[in-house]
């Protein structure tokens, strides 16, 4: 049995509306300038400075610095290995235990004090110890 458009009927269900509940006004616990101070003291703590003064730019150089004798010291490793002979820098990697940009890195800063040269083999490309017969 079919409904024909003209018989349709349109029924409206009423149900009572809930009222709104009160609105919440949110009180801070703190004020804005105690939690300035204190994300300040836990950004100290989580990147290990132990004043105030030890934030910004000195931060900064000692990070670098730590970097760069990080990047020698393994640039000096790197040196010792290809001496034994030629090394990719996937075995080089695996050897130091070292990521891959750090690798990166330190294969360029000996490729551009003129100490270490890559040479292809096949499809991969070996490290080698530049020296002075070339």
């Amino acid at each position: 049995m079919s409904i024909e458009p003209s018989q349709a009927r349109t029924v409206i269900i009423r149900s009572p509306i809930p009222p709104k509940p009160a609105p919440v006004t949110l009180s801070p616990k703190m004020t804005h300038d105690d939690d300035a101070k204190l994300i300040r003291e836990r950004a100290r703590r989580t990147w290990g400075f132990t004043s105030a003064r030890a934030s910004g730019s000195d931060a900064n150089e000692k990070r670098s610095a730590a970097a760069k004798q990080r990047c020698d010291a393994l640039a000096r490793q790197i040196m010792a290995m290809l001496a034994s002979g030629p090394a990719s820098s996937a075995e080089i990697r695996e050897a130091t235990r070292e990521t891959e940009n750090l690798v990166a890195k330190a294969l360029r800063q000996l490729r551009g004090q003129g100490l270490v040269r890559s040479v292809r083999r096949g499809h991969t490309a070996v490290w080698v110890i530049i020296d002075g017969r070339d």
